[in-house]
């Protein structure tokens, strides 16, 4: 019997290698050195930082808890790293230059994250599967199901329902098909089956 690892088994799984490309663009920034290691707020004289801070969050950690399957989903991912630049901007003032790059990075990350999100998404609920079910990545197969929503606020509000979940073109997936109550906080609507 051969010893040698199974790849299919040792290889990370389709959605951990896309939120780790979008932190590898993240690090590629020129500010990213600030966020990379955790605030050392002693050495820094940083006295009030965890009185400030209640969980403090930085991006070599959550590369860290990535790689090791500590981060189990990508809306983890998501608001982890959210957080690191909440964090750096609920600490410092508005004109402090650490506020202005992690205002920078978040909107870096916004910008890469949600044209992927929904796919990510998709990728981690087709991994929770076993690897089966039906992939919204399709392209033309999807355009044919795609359904304006009559139900939904969102300027680009449309609906994808298929036995598995309620697809939103505004913000991704969600589960079970029959209803879902979309998170995007200015919309209070129900997608129906």
């Amino acid at each position: 019997e051969s010893l040698k690892p199974n790849k299919a088994k040792m290889s990370k799984a389709e959605w951990v290698k896309k939120c780790s490309q979008i932190w590898k663009q993240l690090k590629q920034h020129k500010s990213s050195w600030v966020f990379m290691q955790p605030v050392e707020a002693e050495k820094l004289g940083l006295h009030d930082y965890h009185t400030i801070i209640k969980r403090p969050m930085d991006l070599g950690t959550i590369k860290a808890n990535l790689d090791t399957g500590v981060i189990s989903t990508p809306e983890q991912f998501k608001e982890d790293v959210l957080l690191t630049f909440q964090n750096a901007m609920t600490y410092n003032p508005e004109n402090h230059d650490v506020h202005l790059m992690a205002k920078t990075l978040r909107e870096l990350f916004l910008q890469k994250w949600e044209p992927q999100e929904a796919m990510i998404q998709e990728k981690w609920r087709v991994q929770q599967d076993g690897g089966g079910g039906q992939s919204f990545s399709t392209g033309a197969m999807l355009e044919s199901h795609w359904t304006e929503s009559t139900h939904c606020t969102h300027r680009k509000g449309a609906v994808l329902v298929t036995p598995h979940a309620v697809f939103c073109s505004w913000r991704g997936l969600f589960s079970p098909a029959n209803f879902t109550l979309c998170r995007k906080a200015t919309c209070g609507s129900r997608h129906c089956k």
